[in-house]
């Protein structure tokens, strides 16, 4: 008897796929696999921040810790000196094996960034009460969680942590208690926006002068210091801030006149910069009335009680 099933099954189509089908297949497993590279990549950059993160956690409360002790920070190893006019500003290197000695004690362990296996930079004002660690990061998205850097009061003006955009691979994440507006040397009040700056320090001695000025290292700007990773460039000069110098005492007692002389001398440094949007600088640009130039005066000059003069 004539099967018809068996007729029509000669014409079934073979059991492999189609070129267009392979195609598909070949195209949609290359995109899960690049994406499950990128994720892998991104899963590697945010473990490698966390640490970093967790490094400068540890050195600022043995920093703290220290401080306690001694009523100071401790100096940074082979520390160049930051100088205006023979008068020391601030002291940059590194957290190098003589501070970790003094941090950790019977700890011989440094921390060191987990890609590049390079030291935290470190600075302190000279009068060694406040200071900024610095480290290169390579993703922070999951840790920057404000855009607005700067966050201004006059009871509390201290940040904990903030980031400076260097190049589209990589970040600095700034930790301080530095006050973020001048330093106080043994002669000088000079308003400055960081404690770090951008510069080779290769020389013992570095003068701070108005170019240099330029090369601070702050929230979101592209200035990078050189941290020794042969792939980030050290870049310099793209702040744009005037070195102005107070050169008198001010204290709560000083007169009406003296104070307003001091907010002047900061207000000239910051007028024409790139940091006039910011809400701690902004601020400070603003006040004009002579209630509102003496509180302000009085509260920044709170801000620092390292040199006594």
């Amino acid at each position: 008897m004539f099967n018809q099933n068996t007729k029509f099954n000669k014409f079934k189509p073979p059991p492999w796929f189609t070129l267009i089908e392979l195609i598909v297949v070949i195209t949609i497993l290359a995109i899960l696999s690049t994406i499950a590279f990128i994720s892998f990549q991104d899963y590697s950059k945010n473990a490698r921040d966390s640490s970093r993160v967790s490094d400068i956690a540890i050195i600022m409360k043995l920093l703290e810790m220290y401080k306690v002790d001694n009523s100071y920070y401790p100096l940074p190893d082979s520390h160049k000196i930051v100088t205006y006019d023979n008068d020391a500003v601030w002291y940059q290197w590194t957290v190098w094996d003589t501070m970790v000695k003094v941090l950790y004690n019977s700890l011989s362990k440094k921390p060191l960034d987990p890609k590049n296996k390079t030291e935290y930079i470190y600075s302190i004002t000279s009068s060694k009460r406040e200071y900024e660690l610095l480290a290169v990061t390579e993703l922070l998205t999951s840790l920057d969680n404000s855009k607005d850097d700067f966050q201004f009061s006059i009871n509390n003006p201290l940040i904990d942590t903030a980031y400076a955009s260097t190049t589209s691979l990589y970040k600095t994440k700034v930790s301080w208690t530095y006050n973020q507006i001048y330093v106080k040397t043994s002669k000088y009040y000079i308003p400055l926006p960081s404690i770090l700056t951008s510069e080779s320090l290769w020389s013992t001695w570095f003068v701070l002068d108005n170019t240099k000025i330029k090369s601070m290292v702050i929230n979101w700007w592209a200035n990078m210091p050189n941290v020794w990773i042969p792939d980030i460039t050290n870049s310099t000069w793209s702040l744009n801030i005037n070195l102005s110098v107070y050169t008198w005492s001010i204290t709560p007692a000083s007169t009406e006149t003296d104070k307003r002389s001091f907010i002047e001398a900061i207000k000239l440094a910051y007028t024409w910069s790139s940091l006039t949007s910011n809400t701690i600088y902004s601020n400070i640009l603003q006040a004009s009335s002579t209630w509102a130039i003496v509180t302000l005066a009085n509260s920044l000059v709170s801000l620092n009680s390292g040199w006594s003069r």
